[in-house]
């Protein structure tokens, strides 16, 4: 899904297979559900798929017997009958959290597949996690009854997570910087970027509504988009941080970078060759609008995590001695006060 992708996306499907982990053979999916949104119009499909291979952790992910799964019809007929249904979808959308999505792109027969895991921890960072249970909380706006989804229910959750994002996150009259994200997504020419802009942009074509989106036009990132306090003032509910500052993308996915066109396509979302962190403009608005203790607990709180389970690794015991040694220049900026965790930084270059 972060390889180019130049075609109109006019049909998309949601999908959904529970995969069993004992199972041998070619494939390994035991439930499956699907919807299609688009110009040819919606539809559901749900089938369960003949198996013997059926563990107990399955049955606690999907809640079904390996009575009703040996009764369920074949394999090559759910197979046909899927392909009939998904004919002319170029892209389909699925969660791969208790799925196989390599597994499911096989038995559906559609070629582009993309990780709806991903988009709840790109839009969503400002969630705990990511987990289906927590996102149904969050997107149903209720607790789900049990630990197990059902193939249609996780359909069912993912179309609420992809309405979510269109409304909420690349909405102009919801959010002040929705043109900026669609603008960076749009640039990236990537099939996730141009699906969440064409989905936000074409909203009625897929799902029917009667009202549209604001999404007068994509916007380069600008200062005027984020609104300045006076200095030393504390934020308030007079003063307010606006969303992209406070919750939006701060956290460890930095949208804005990871799907620009310095993303190196060979080498994934591990190697980007990321602009100075000073030049960032939501990093710029975050720290005219926090003070430094606010921006450090806030914007740098998981690379924190990361320093002091990797300063863990190396003292186990008290006597242990050791030297961390931080090759990043932003550590220089933040508000350490010359030592950390008690012991002395000292800057060597």
């Amino acid at each position: 899904m972060f390889r180019d992708y130049q075609d109109d996306i006019d049909d998309i499907a949601i999908l959904y297979g529970h995969t069993s982990r004992s199972a041998k053979g070619d494939n390994r999916i035991y439930a499956l559900a699907a919807r299609r949104f688009g110009k040819a119009g919606t539809g559901h499909f749900e089938s369960l798929v003949r198996t013997d291979a059926y563990s107990a952790r399955d049955r606690y992910r999907s809640n079904l017997s390996l009575e009703v799964l040996r009764s369920a019809p074949p394999v090559g007929e759910v197979q046909r009958r899927l392909k009939d249904f998904l004919d002319g979808v170029p892209v389909a959308l699925a969660f791969s959290e208790h799925s196989d999505l390599e597994a499911l792109r096989r038995f559906c027969g559609v070629d582009r597949i993309v990780d709806l895991n991903f988009a709840a921890e790109f839009f969503l960072q400002q969630l705990p996690s990511f987990s289906l249970v927590r996102l149904w909380k969050e997107l149903m706006a209720k607790q789900h009854e049990n630990m197990s989804f059902s193939a249609a229910e996780l359909v069912e959750l993912a179309e609420a997570l992809i309405r979510h994002i269109c409304w909420k996150d690349l909405n102009d009259s919801h959010r002040k910087t929705a043109g900026v994200i669609r603008y960076y997504l749009q640039r990236s020419k990537t099939l996730f970027g141009r699906l969440c802009c064409r989905l936000a942009t074409h909203y009625s074509d897929f799902f029917g509504d009667l009202l549209s989106l604001g999404t007068d036009g994509d916007t380069p990132p600008t200062g005027a988009l984020f609104s300045k306090r006076r200095s030393g003032a504390p934020c308030s509910k007079a003063n307010p941080v606006s969303d992209s500052a406070r919750s939006g993308f701060c956290g460890r996915m930095r949208p804005f970078r990871m799907l620009s066109p310095d993303c190196r396509q060979q080498g994934g979302l591990a190697r980007i060759r990321r602009r100075p962190h000073s030049t960032d403009p939501l990093n710029a608005a975050r720290r005219a609008l926090l003070s430094s203790d606010q921006y450090w607990q806030r914007c740098n709180y998981d690379r924190d995590i990361k320093l002091r389970q990797g300063i863990g690794r190396l003292l186990r015991s008290e006597t242990d001695r050791g030297r961390v040694v931080i090759l990043d220049r932003r550590f220089c900026d933040l508000p350490l006060a010359g030592e950390y965790l008690g012991a002395p930084m000292r800057r060597c270059a």
